[in-house]
């Protein structure tokens, strides 16, 4: 029991190894008095390193982050002032103040610093201010404002990404991707949002959010999915495998369902290569998909092409599948 504590606590300092993620994966789903476990142990740890990895989180963050441009109210107001103290026809005074609040109005937007955290090729885990965490899949992007923390704790999502809230009531935590928000006070949930896939998929795995767009709203209980087509704007919520939603987090990949034009567009960020899919039927056919990423892209393809009767072809930098 000794050693999977000690794997709970490399997996939330991010320093696990790929063989004991997938034993403590294994270890997760083979019994619930483990996860609670897992829950209890992760609290240990948090107390133990909370002031020391939020220091470092925020230290990290301020690194990364856009810095405002210096505001440029200072300089308008000034002249702008020396002038009205000065003027003597009120029409004068009318004309300046257009330009005035044109001006200053994109100004004061500009005061807000905002903070971008990005993965490229590997995954990545941070904390947020409230020492909320949150794992980013490959060629992710969150940002959020200094404002965070206030009567909401509001961040911008691009790609997929893992959070677990820490719990605030008085702050709800709300997820912006592609149109849709997720709106919760603290829990445990999965997001998958890529621009250039067909779906996005909101997965719970702890606790309960709610979902909305403008044209639907769901309320989510654990293992619950949301799935919203964009072409079609049709949304549906169903039961789901929620830890498989996680898969990516310990270098696995697990869909039931997922069509082969998005399931091709995942393999092409993991490996770095050009997948082409010629045809409109071949990009929507629903498959089933679970493996390892550390396999060899060409041997995943050749699985591919015998298991579907695809024709698949390489290319300078990748393949097509006609």
């Amino acid at each position: 029991m000794e050693q999977f504590k000690q794997y709970t606590f490399s997996y939330f300092s991010g320093t696990i190894t790929a063989p004991e993620a997938e034993a403590l994966r294994r270890w997760l789903k083979t019994d619930s008095a483990h996860r609670n476990l897992f829950r209890q142990w992760e609290h240990e740890w948090r107390a133990q390193k909370s002031a020391a990895l939020t220091d470092e989180a925020w230290q990290r963050f301020t690194e990364r982050a856009t810095q405002p441009a210096e505001p440029i109210v200072k300089p308008l107001i000034s002249p702008l002032r020396r002038w009205a103290r000065y003027a003597a026809a009120a029409c004068l005074l009318l004309l300046l103040a257009v330009p005035f609040y044109f001006l200053f109005r994109p100004a004061t937007k500009s005061l807000a610093a905002e903070y971008t955290l990005r993965t490229t090729g590997d995954l990545q885990t941070f904390y947020l201010p409230d020492s909320t965490l949150v794992c980013l899949n490959r060629y992710s992007e969150l940002t959020y404002t200094e404002a965070y923390g206030g009567e909401y704790r509001d961040v911008q999502l691009s790609g997929e990404g893992y959070f677990d809230v820490r719990k605030n009531a008085a702050s709800p935590f709300r997820v912006q991707a592609n149109g849709v928000q997720v709106e919760v006070t603290g829990t445990r949930f999965n997001i998958s949002a890529y621009a250039d896939d067909t779906q996005y998929r909101a997965t719970l795995l702890e606790g309960g959010v709610r979902v909305n767009n403008a044209q639907f709203q769901y309320h989510l209980a654990p293992g619950e999915q949301v799935v919203y087509t964009y072409a079609s704007q049709a949304a549906g919520k169903s039961a789901c495998d929620a830890e498989a939603s996680i898969a990516w987090m310990q270098g696995r990949m697990e869909y039931d369902h997922i069509s082969m034009g998005e399931l091709m567009g995942r393999l092409s960020r993991i490996y770095g290569k050009s997948i082409e899919i010629t045809d409109y039927d071949t990009r929507m056919l629903d498959v089933h998909f679970v493996m390892n990423d550390t396999l060899p892209l060409n041997d995943i393809m050749d699985a591919f092409a015998t298991t579907y009767h695809l024709h698949i072809s390489r290319t300078d930098n990748g393949y097509r599948i006609n």
